[in-house]
């Protein structure tokens, strides 16, 4: 009897990692894209973004014509590059992509102005059962 009071929780844990597993995260106001193996969705018009730790992000955007601000957080697994590539005057971007197969996302490319676009934000990890917080600081 012991089995089946402890395999019912364990099998439904294991439903939902399977059915959360199998969704792309939600990028809201992004652009998709399809590839072979990966979907790689493009944020447009990006007006701010906030650094975590080098694998999470913050990103801000505002849809064309639009008043509202859209957030996206995004945690990646893999790498993220920051490019100063995108001409003054010009609109910043972003382009994450995730494997079809996880909701996680396995790389994010930033295309800034400067690095002045860079700021810092607050973070949180856990320590056990102990939770840490912090704050990146940008050094201008």
């Amino acid at each position: 009897m012991k089995i089946y009071r402890y395999s019912l929780p364990l099998l439904l844990a294991a439903a939902l990692f399977v059915i959360t597993g199998c969704n792309p995260p939600n990028i809201e106001g992004g652009r998709k894209i399809l590839s072979d193996t990966n979907q790689v969705v493009q944020i447009d018009n990006v007006v701010r973004v906030f650094m975590h730790k080098p694998e999470e992000f913050t990103i801000l955007s505002q849809p064309t014509d639009s008043k509202r601000l859209v957030i996206n957080h995004l945690n990646i697994i893999q790498k993220a590059e920051i490019f100063v590539d995108v001409p003054a005057g010009n609109a910043m971007w972003a382009k994450c992509q995730h494997n079809m197969d996880s909701n996680f996302l396995i790389s994010l490319e930033i295309h800034i102005h400067g690095v002045e676009d860079i700021n810092g934000a607050g973070w949180e990890t856990k320590n056990g059962k102990q939770t840490v917080t912090g704050t990146v600081e940008v050094v201008r």
